[in-house]
Order: structure tokens, then C-alpha cells, then sequence
């Protein structure tokens, strides 16, 4: 899901149904029978348009794939179809799907699924849901969609008055671009009533170092009051995993919300900083008209961890002419809760 604002999916629940519940009747289509929100949220499950389903169960020594990759698509409201329609087998069928649809699964029926080399780009979702040894019989089977990503929300603020200070980029820097999702081997059940799930699946992340997400990138500089201003990003969700923290050996690395912005006096417009005399380590690299605030997104996390379906709200503090800022939890705050 894309927005301009930071809204998020629900978890959901997809109903898979047949139109008997005998499991020795005859053969009956795999049916949608439509999709309930598990959590209240900012939207509503009518956002989702379609998913990914792959179903596959056990025949003689191996499997056969009753879906492969299929796409699910809304047609109204609780109304879904894909084509081609496949009936029930006389035997347990295993289920596991991801939204948004155009995400593959690769299907190992002897170990974990898996979707491989899963590249960020931090502006959608990403969702999966798994039933293993499901029987016609049953009637309704659903699947608990859980979310795999972490979200990331940056404000910032500034307790100068005597200053204008213009905010011209934010980055995420040193963090997962890319990764494999290996997802659970039991099935996502709905969750606990603390909120929790029992079940989810694993991540292994690499190509860490050098990384740069573009958070905020305005037509015209933002001007920063004392006031927390939340930062609108189509950029929001991050693949999960330890972070590093922020050091320097010459130059800085480790993860690490970056701010460019400069300083005016408020009443005769002067450009305060940078100037001609601010260390080259204080200004950036690309832009050194800018200066630039660094905060180190470990701060705060006990574990140094963003976790998957947790939201993580920073609040970072400018000071102005301090852009050497380690370690520094006075000047930035960050609040973790589950979305």
C-alpha cells in the first residue's frame, strides 16, 4: 500500500471455503469467501485488491501444486476470483499466500518456503500467511495474514527560537536493502489477545553497508519550529534485523537517520550555518551547502533490533551547529509499539 501519510495495512483473515461441509461429498471448487480485519487500524481491508495464493499437498512419495503463484483479485466487497477454479483433493492441502500479489514464493516441499532475494524499496508492505493441512471438510479456513517488515516513522524539532532552521532532505542510512524471508512451518493462527502472534516466519539480510533510503525529499525546504513535525514519506517500511551502531573512523558508518538542513537569522535572513568555516565532516558530502545531523537508530532499542510488525517512531532534535551526534539519547527519542 502506497499513501502519502503513514498508513498501514491491517492484519487480516482470508476465508477459504467449499460450498458443502461434507467431507465425503463431491469434489468442490477452492472458493474466496472474503477477507475480516483481525485489528482495528487506520484503513480497511477494502485497500487490499488482490494477493498471491500457492497451494500444494502430499501423493505418493512427493507433492503435486493444486495453486501455483495464483492471483487473487477482488471483485466487490467479500468478493474474490481467480481463475482458473481447482478442486478439492482427497487429501490435506497446504496453503500460503502473500500480499501484495506480485511477490514469489518459491516452494520447497521439503523444507522452508522461502521468497529470496526480497529487495526494499520501503514503500509497501509486505504480508504472508500460511495453513498447512487443510481439509475440505473443515469448512472455513482461514488465513492470518502477518505483517514481515518493520515500520519507521521519523518527526524532528528544534528548541531554537532565535533561529529559522530549513530541513532539506532526511535519509536512512546502514540499514537491510535486501533479504530472505523463510516463512514459518506451522500455521499462522490468529493473534493472542496481548496482541502477539506465536508464529511468524525468519529473516537472513544482508547488503547492509552503504545503503541509502531517501525519507523526505521537498519541493521547498521545511521549515522546523519548535513544534514535532512528522515527516510524510511514501517510504515507511524496512526489513527487520540487528542495527549497527553509529561510529566514525574518518568517516561515519552504522545505522542512522541523517538530516540536511540549514540556518538563517529569523530577522535579517543570514545564513548562520554552514559557512565557509564549517568542518567538512559537519557538512555533506554531496551537498555540502547543507549541513547535516547524524542520530543513531540503535538509541533507545535494547536489543538494536527492528522486529517484524513493530512501528518505530523517532524523534529526532536539531540543534543547530552540532552535527556530531553519537550516542546522544537526550537529542533523540524513539517509541516502539506493534501495527
Amino acid at each position: 500500500m502506497r499513501s502519502a501519510g503513514f498508513l498501514i495495512f491491517p492484519l487480516l483473515a482470508v476465508s477459504f471455503g467449499c460450498s458443502s461441509p461434507e467431507a465425503d461429498g463431491p469434489m468442490q471448487k477452492i472458493s474466496f469467501e472474503g477477507i475480516s480485519a483481525q485489528r482495528l487500524s487506520p484503513t480497511t481491508t477494502e485497500s487490499i485488491e488482490e494477493f498471491s495464493v500457492t497451494a500444494y499437498y502430499p501423493e505418493n512419495y512427493g507433492f503435486t501444486t493444486l495453486l501455483d503463484g495464483v492471483t487473487v483479485k477482488r471483485t466487490g466487497p467479500n468478493k474474490w476470483s481467480y481463475s482458473p477454479a481447482v478442486d478439492w483433493p482427497d487429501a490435506p492441502v497446504n496453503f500460503i499466500a502473500v500480499s501484495p500479489a506480485h511477490n514469489k514464493i518459491n516452494v520447497n516441499f521439503w523444507w522452508l518456503n522461502v521468497i529470496q532475494d526480497y529487495v526494499c524499496d520501503g514503500s509497501e508492505d509486505l504480508l504472508i500467511a500460511t495453513n498447512y493441512g487443510a481439509y475440505q471438510g473443515e469448512g472455513n479456513i482461514r488465513l492470518n495474514f502477518r505483517h514481515t517488515l518493520a515500520q519507521v516513522h521519523v518527526n524532528v524539532f528544534t528548541r531554537n527560537d532565535d533561529s529559522r532552521i530549513m530541513v532539506h532532505k532526511i535519509y536512512l542510512k546502514d540499514i537491510p536493502a535486501q533479504g530472505n524471508y523463510y516463512l514459518p512451518s506451522e500455521t499462522t493462527s490468529p493473534l493472542e489477545p496481548d496482541g502477539t502472534s506465536p508464529v511468524t516466519g525468519t529473516w537472513n539480510t544482508f547488503n547492509k553497508s552503504a545503503v541509502t533510503y531517501t525519507l523526505f525529499k521537498p519541493g521547498n525546504d521545511t521549515i522546523v519550529t519548535g513544534e514535532t513535525i512528522h515527516i510524510n514519506s511514501e517510504r515507511c517500511f524496512f526489513l527487520p534485523g540487528e542495527l549497527d551502531p553509529l561510529e566514525y573512523s574518518g568517516y561515519y558508518h552504522g545505522s542512522r537517520i541523517e538530516v540536511l538542513y540549514q540556518v538563517y537569522d529569523r530577522e535579517t535572513g543570514e545564513l548562520l550555518w554552514p559557512t565557509t568555516q564549517t568542518p567538512s565532516h559537519d557538512v555533506d558530502y554531496e551537498e555540502p551547502q547543507y549541513a547535516v545531523a547524524r542520530y543513531s537508530l540503535v538509541d533507545g532499542l535494547a536489543d538494536k533490533s527492528w522486529h517484524q510488525g513493530w512501528s518505530y517512531n523517532y524523534t529526532a532534535e536539531i540543534i543547530p551547529g552540532n552535527s556530531l551526534i553519537i550516542n546522544h539519547k537526550t537529542l533523540m527519542k524513539v517509541k516502539a509499539t506493534e501495527y
